[in-house]
């Protein structure tokens, strides 16, 4: 939690997007780090669950056909 606050206390950082890797247990302490930070994924996971949460953080996660998940960039056009 002290490094989120940390992070979050820079203005130059502020905005960087946190996600969470952690093998707490505690409801109460998981939820307090959810709060704080963008995304969390708890310990052991998947390579399709840390996927999850990236995805999630950078935005621009859809569900594709036949449940597959898709990032939607938006920006110029090469």
């Amino acid at each position: 939690e002290e490094m989120i606050e940390k992070i979050r206390r820079k203005p130059d950082i502020a905005d960087l997007p946190i996600i969470v890797i952690s093998t707490e247990s505690s409801r109460k302490r998981v939820e307090a780090l959810r709060r704080k930070c963008d995304g969390f994924v708890h310990k052991p996971f998947t390579p399709e669950e840390l996927r999850k949460a990236i995805m999630k953080v950078i935005g621009g996660l859809n569900e594709g056909e036949g449940g597959g998940y898709t990032l939607q960039v938006s920006g110029p056009d090469f």
